[in-house]
């Protein structure tokens, strides 16, 4: 992971290198899924024995600092080598590392670059790819938006949780911020790897796979980003102190047909209401009259 590209890894041979990140975050993942004492410790482990005084690098800034040094594109590599799909890759690993850590969600939002990267990351349409302008740039800008509502979703820190949110507000709005990670969730990938189950024979890949010559999901990331989405939404409500509104979450049609049906029934009472007064209006005035004719005989 973080390793350099051989020389014979560059330009259109990038898929050796790729290979191997993929395979490397798989065995981290394997590893960190569910289980909080490796990912507490791995969060914690420095890269090399410390030989002085000076604070060590840590395996997790460290990745973070590589990932974000990336280009975000399919047809060429940054310095590191990194395309999009081994930035996804590293991008989903992290997922599985802060989902219900608090230690390695506060690595990933401690640093102001770190959140500004992923912000941009998510608000970016820049990425693309030769088959398919619009896959790359799905799941590399989802990849982001799940990490980044995994951690919020972790930290303890509530104050830090409100200056991110509101770096996302500002920059991108929260419903691309949402929509994002829905639409990962809805995407054909997402949904074959839910259906997946281990088996000794090779999955089938959809086409957005074949077109990235990777399987872009396993049945744990799935759900995990299933877990993520559904969360978000109360995730936001508690951060920001406030009841849910349009401007945080979108309603699916079942929804607006319930509210509107909901609103129409409301109305409909009130319409009532009002005629029952005006009718009782009507005899409060005509038992007056009546009682004033009385008394002036």
């Amino acid at each position: 992971l973080l390793g350099s590209p051989a020389p014979g890894d560059a330009g259109g041979a990038g898929d050796a290198y790729t290979t191997r990140v993929w395979g490397a975050a798989h065995v981290l993942m394997s590893v960190l899924l569910g289980n909080s004492v490796c990912q507490e410790i791995a969060a914690a482990t420095p890269l090399e024995l410390p030989m002085s005084s000076a604070p060590p690098d840590y395996f997790l800034q460290t990745l973070l600092q590589r990932v974000s040094r990336g280009v975000g594109q399919m047809e060429s590599t940054s310095a590191d080598g990194l395309d999009a799909r081994a930035e996804t890759f590293i991008l989903q690993l992290l997922c599985v590392w802060t989902f219900d850590c608090p230690r390695a969600a506060g690595v990933v939002l401690q640093h102001p670059a770190t959140v500004m990267w992923l912000v941009g990351l998510m608000g970016s349409n820049a990425v693309k790819s030769s088959t398919d302008l619009g896959a790359i740039s799905l799941h590399l800008r989802g990849a982001a938006a799940i990490l980044l509502a995994s951690c919020l979703d972790s930290l303890g820190d509530e104050e830090l949780q409100r200056n991110v949110v509101n770096i996302v507000e500002a920059r991108i709005g929260l419903d691309t911020f949402e929509d994002l990670i829905l639409q990962v969730c809805k995407s054909d990938a997402l949904q074959a790897a839910k259906r997946r189950e281990p088996v000794l024979t090779p999955p089938r890949p959809v086409r957005e796979e074949a077109d990235w010559k990777f399987l872009l999901y396993d049945s744990d990331v799935a759900s995990l980003a299933a877990q993520v989405q559904s969360k978000l939404n109360k995730c936001l409500f508690r951060i920001m102190g406030a009841a849910p509104s349009p401007s945080r979450g979108k309603f699916s049609n079942d929804e607006i047909v319930r509210e509107r049906d909901a609103l129409k029934e409301e109305v409909e009472q009130l319409r009532e209401r009002i005629e029952e007064l005006t009718r009782g209006g009507d005899g409060v005035q005509t038992a007056a009259a009546a009682a004033a004719a009385a008394a002036a005989a």
